[in-house]
């Protein structure tokens, strides 16, 4: 996380500073050492060590997770349990993978136009029309994310008790860089957040990381 966006934000002569040291985010300033080797390190007069120290607990405050009651927590997970492993609707896939449950990271990986971007959205839109109480998130590298190829998709999948309002929780952002992606991923704090009232986000998908990566890829592994 970038230390420039911080709430409540750091003093901005600190930020340059600390800028100068090539010091930007979070994890650097967290290994940077001890806050007394830190402040040496500092142009004399930027801030006061008993200042540094104060900033430096401000972001572990802020980059830290928001605690959650056990009960509340177990009752979470009980009511989405079933609803967590919704598949695609394809049992051999569905099988493969094991279900696409929480904490999983799973990569779509083939050549263009073979139906990654069509898979991602059904098992999404699925997750959405079974469960009223989730969110997606839908971040689109390319450009192309289609409207209409979601309106089509749900109609295949009316008969879910959910589907209707399924497309208005589908939440979609363009980002052309990895930097505009960390910036999309900042804004999502607050939604991954337990605290925050229904719909939560519960998926988030990439589609797709080759215009990202495609300058360090070689010609053999530059599929999507």
């Amino acid at each position: 996380m970038r230390l420039r966006t911080v709430d409540p934000p750091l003093p901005t002569h600190l930020l340059d500073a600390l800028a100068d040291l090539s010091i930007t985010s979070d994890a650097d300033l967290i290994f940077a050492g001890t806050s007394m080797e830190l402040y040496k390190r500092l142009p004399l007069g930027t801030v006061s060590l008993k200042e540094l120290e104060k900033c430096i607990a401000d972001v572990v405050t802020y980059i830290s997770a928001a605690g959650v009651r056990g009960d509340k927590l177990i009752t979470e997970l009980e009511r989405v349990e079933d609803a967590e492993q919704w598949g695609c609707g394809l049992k051999d896939i569905d099988h493969l993978v094991g279900g696409f449950g929480p904490g999983r990271v799973i990569e779509v990986s083939g050549d263009r136009a073979s139906g990654k971007t069509a898979l991602a959205l059904q098992v999404i839109l699925r997750r959405l029309s079974n469960d009223a109480s989730s969110a997606a998130h839908w971040i689109d590298t390319a450009g192309d994310f289609s409207a209409e190829r979601v309106s089509r998709a749900l109609a295949n999948i009316t008969a879910l008790p959910f589907a209707e309002t399924a497309a208005e929780r589908l939440q979609v952002s363009i980002a052309f860089d990895v930097e505009a992606i960390h910036e999309v991923l900042e804004t999502m704090r607050t939604d991954l957040d337990y605290n925050v009232p229904p719909p939560r986000i519960r998926c988030l998908v990439i589609d797709n990381l080759t215009p990202i990566f495609r300058p360090l890829l070689s010609v053999v592994s530059s599929q999507g």
